[in-house]
């Protein structure tokens, strides 16, 4: 549509100027103008809407309508509108109303995979996904993080590669920031979409990470079991099993007892296939029946059990027979290594 249609469209589409279907020729007896080069020299008397969109549409096509300069670079905080303009400016707008349909807002744009987009948004066509996440990278490439991580993960993974930034926000959302990439397993990877072997191989020598094979075995049967409850527990308990996965350690917890409805057969089987069991401590914790289940499970099989203290925990009542010979490190979290390190002098000393 040329610019003189827009601006034609634009001030006759007022509640003063037109109705639902025709003008008022009473308030609307006015000339419209046009240049000798286009169409008419004017247009007189009350026009229905459909010849004014035909006029129009017989107009020189001299311009496109104006897109936004820049997008705003916090792409997580983008509403599902934000997508739509950024559809639009990528030559993607045959598939807005897919996206809107969708719900698909910044958060979601990042994490999409190319299955998603053909069964969840419908782009059949290859060359159309291929181009679609070529775009999609060179976002994720410029997507500013700075309102959702403080510790600078994003300038963190561009010094090992420019390329890696396009991992952020999967990186983010699954708890990784920049104080824990030392951390970072092969298992880790993966769940974070890191599935190039390049790029696994140039995180790999950054910080140290053991791919499977390369990894040395701990001592057979030299399997660990955490559990815990509520949130802090939760949070510990996955810290703790990311930094024994990386000494080698085999690691099992509580979430992993999902096999069927008998999640008590499975967690005697999990319990029984261990050697080292850690009971991660909170506020409370000791007050719910479950974890004295677990706790009678371990002394039953004569498992070594270690507990790390959350900060919260206080010791208020006597400790159950089960935990009066169990080893006991107090988690500090400015002091996580040496943590570490004191879980794993246990492991040894039984």
């Amino acid at each position: 549509m040329s610019a003189f249609g827009f601006e034609l469209l634009e001030a006759l589409s007022t509640p003063a100027s037109c109705s639902s279907s025709t003008f008022d020729p009473d308030e609307n007896q006015k000339v419209l103008e046009t240049s000798a080069d286009n169409s008419p020299s004017e247009i007189k008397g009350p026009i229905h809407w459909v010849e004014l969109m035909s006029i129009i549409a017989e107009l020189p096509q001299d311009s496109a309508p104006p897109k936004p300069e820049k997008m705003p670079p916090q792409v997580p905080e983008w509403t599902k509108d934000d997508v739509a303009c950024w559809l639009n400016r990528t030559e993607f707008e045959a598939y807005i109303n897919n996206f809107l349909g969708q719900g698909v807002d910044g958060d979601l744009l990042l994490q999409l995979t190319e299955n998603e987009l053909v069964e969840d948004l419908g782009m059949s066509s290859g060359l159309h996904r291929k181009r679609f996440l070529r775009e999609l990278h060179k976002l994720k490439m410029s997507v500013d993080y700075s309102r959702i991580d403080g510790t600078h993960l994003e300038k963190c993974v561009e010094a090992v590669s420019p390329e890696l930034t396009v991992y952020t926000y999967q990186m983010l959302s699954n708890g990784i920031d920049s104080k824990m990439l030392p951390l970072l397993t092969s298992e880790v990877m993966t769940r974070c979409g890191i599935v190039n072997p390049v790029h696994r191989l140039k995180l790999a020598k950054a910080y140290g990470i053991k791919e499977p094979g390369t990894m040395k075995s701990s001592p057979m049967g030299d399997i660990v079991y955490i559990s815990y409850r509520n949130s802090p527990g939760a949070e510990l308990a996955s810290l703790v099993k990311l930094y024994l996965e990386k000494y080698g350690y085999p690691v099992k917890m509580d979430i992993d007892n999902t096999e069927g409805n008998d999640l008590q057969a499975s967690l005697l089987r999990d319990v029984a296939s261990c050697k080292h069991f850690i009971l991660i401590l909170t506020a409370n914790s000791l007050e719910t029946d479950q974890m004295h289940k677990d706790l009678d499970f371990a002394f039953q099989f004569n498992k070594n059990i270690i507990t790390v203290n959350h900060k919260d925990f206080k010791q208020t009542t006597e400790w159950p027979e089960s935990l009066r010979t169990a080893f006991s490190v107090n988690w500090v979290h400015d002091y996580q290594e040496a943590c570490i390190q004191k879980i794993i002098k246990c492991f040894q000393e039984k």
